[in-house]
């Protein structure tokens, strides 16, 4: 699987409905089926939101995953990010 959301210049390859979000980040990714299941989560949605001055929020990997996040290091962003790769997890785990 591979996902990345950066901030939105270019035209997506997901969207998720949800104008603000879309209008906000480009999300490109590899995997078209846990994609729009991670895309579709409210919770994931709203931690990324979340994240001020987010550059590039990534996720890459299978049988192990890898993330990397890309933005402002305050304890709020931080924050975020880190429960937006749990719930990234959560949704992962729920279709096994």
């Amino acid at each position: 699987m591979s996902v990345t959301i950066a901030r939105s210049e270019f035209k997506h390859d997901f969207e998720t409905g949800d104008p603000v979000f879309d209008r906000r980040y480009m999300v490109k990714g590899e995997d078209s089926e846990a994609i729009p299941k991670i895309l579709s989560d409210s919770k994931f949605r709203s931690y990324i939101l979340g994240i001020y001055d987010l550059i590039k929020f990534e996720v890459r990997g299978n049988k192990h995953v890898s993330f990397i996040a890309e933005c402002n290091p305050d304890i709020k962003s931080v924050e975020n990010s880190i429960l937006a790769m749990k719930r990234i997890i959560e949704i992962l785990s729920e279709t096994i």
